[in-house]
């Protein structure tokens, strides 16, 4: 759908209001419900399995197998985690009160955020819009999903198959391009999840500010490879060279560069050349497509370091904008190579001459979505999973931390706000609210401030607390019971 052909604002607004209400059903309706919804999702997309397929193929030029991998297990890892795992996480969670309160209950219940829009990037078209669509059901909401228009034929063919599951007003796709996105983000929504870039993060956030809604954002950055040393050398060149050739380097996960030991970087790029010839990874090997909007930034990365690329894995094909995957040994870090996140087929290798500086380098420019390690010791990667700001810290593999369900996955700082996957999709997605009962009237014991009864239990209070906790406050007196004297 087009701009020109995007719903209008009053359609959105009567859309809205008909969430909100189904929203409230939702909230007072326990598991059933929620279930439910699981199952229908689940059901519509192992229907539409092929057709979305086919979709994405279409859309991005993704070959079958990394489809399969990449789009649809995540899905499915993420359905049986929260179907296994739904009940524990929606019972109420008990809470120790202090002494003075002995015998009251306090609880946290975590109930649904009520309406939910959810943003959708292109480059993981099913993946990263199911995952969090199955969470927010899960959580008890309703949702307005919105694709990406950049994936134009999958999110068609989410709106058939997700219309055919679902009332419109407990889960509803609207298609179309910023126009669209624009008028939801300003409807009110009670939470709003962004998956994309950090520029366009800044905006969603702005406009969720502006009419109150909550928002989690998950963007990106400059996720570095390191290399502690030599000894898990060839590991991580097949990892590295691994999580950059799938979705041609288009993944917010995928290493964006790596650092090794000054000594070590020819090695490692002979060893990124025999993986590559091992796994077969030639001319012929399919490789996701670059969108248009994005070639011309592709040409300028390359154009940075003058110099013939220190590999080239693969063949470009400029017809369906298929690029091969190029290794830059040490190239300028001063321009957008070294600033901003690539997300394309490049991969620059920078080496260094002691440990304490690729740390420093790393620390000042920002916590990224990961932080990859390879080889050191024991030691040296607790350290560096302690002190590195990093949304996660990953040793002797890359991008398979996704395919775990139970772990958060979320930035911090520049790449990102909030966690999904697991317990932690399901709380980003839900209200902690506070529940405190309390079988016995204890004000009668507060009254009166005054006298000796308020000195005694004022005394009792600081006591609990340990004396240097409660000092005396201005303008009283030590009344010799471990009080102070009532000052009127």
């Amino acid at each position: 759908m087009t701009d020109a052909a995007e719903p209008r604002g009053g359609d959105l607004e009567a859309l809205l209001a008909r969430q909100r209400r189904r929203a409230q059903a939702l909230r007072a309706g326990g598991i059933g419900p929620r279930r439910d919804g699981l199952e229908r999702l689940h059901r519509a997309i192992t229907r539409g399995r092929r057709s979305l397929a086919r979709a994405v193929a279409d859309d991005l030029g993704k070959p079958l197998l990394e489809i399969e991998v990449s789009e649809f297990w995540p899905f499915e890892l993420a359905h049986r985690e929260i179907r296994r795992r739904l009940a524990r996480w929606m019972r109420p969670e008990r809470v120790p009160v202090p002494w003075p309160w002995w015998g009251a209950k306090a609880l946290i219940r975590p109930e649904p955020l009520g309406t939910v829009l959810i943003l959708a990037p292109w480059n993981y078209p099913l993946n990263l819009t199911l995952v969090p669509l199955l969470e927010a059901l899960a959580a008890g909401n309703t949702v307005v999903l919105k694709p990406s228009e950049h994936a134009p034929r999958t999110a068609e063919e989410l709106a058939r198959l997700l219309g055919e599951a679902f009332p419109e007003d407990w889960v509803k796709v609207v298609t179309g391009g910023a126009e669209t996105a624009r008028a939801l983000l300003a409807l009110g929504f009670d939470h709003v999840f962004f998956t994309g870039g950090g520029e366009t993060g800044a905006r969603v956030r702005e406009a969720a500010v502006r009419v109150g809604a909550s928002v989690t954002l998950e963007l990106g950055g400059k996720s570095p490879a390191l290399l502690l040393d030599d000894r898990h050398l060839v590991r991580a060149a097949r990892a590295v060279l691994w999580a950059k050739w799938l979705n041609a380097g288009q993944t917010c996960i995928a290493p964006d560069h790596v650092l090794v030991p000054r000594r070590s970087c020819a090695d490692f790029v002979a060893a990124l050349a025999r993986a590559a010839e091992d796994w077969g990874l030639g001319a012929r090997t399919p490789l996701t497509a670059v969108p248009p909007r994005a070639r011309g930034r592709v040409t300028q990365l390359l154009a940075e370091d003058p110099r013939p690329p220190a590999l080239v894995v693969g063949a470009d094909e400029p017809a369906s904008g298929r690029w091969a995957l190029r290794v830059l040994l040490d190239p300028p870090d001063t321009g957008a190579l070294g600033r901003e996140e690539i997300f394309a087929p490049v991969l620059p290798v920078w080496g260094y001459d002691r440990l304490e500086d690729a740390c420093a380098r790393l620390c000042a420019r920002g916590a990224p979505l990961v932080c990859y390690l390879f080889g050191g010791t024991a030691s040296e990667r607790a350290r560096l999973e302690s002190s590195l700001p990093a949304g996660a810290v990953v040793t002797g593999t890359a991008l398979t931390q996704f395919l775990v369900p139970a772990l958060p996955f979320g930035g911090v700082g520049a790449s990102g706000l909030g966690a999904y996957h697991g317990r932690a999709g399901f709380r980003t997605f839900s209200h902690d609210k506070a529940i405190f009962r309390d079988p016995v009237d204890r004000l009668a014991l507060f009254r009166p401030w005054g006298g000796r009864r308020g000195r005694v239990l004022l005394a009792l209070l600081r006591r609990s607390l340990g004396r240097s906790a409660l000092g005396p406050l201005a303008g009283e007196e030590d009344d010799g019971v471990g009080g102070a004297s009532h000052t009127p």
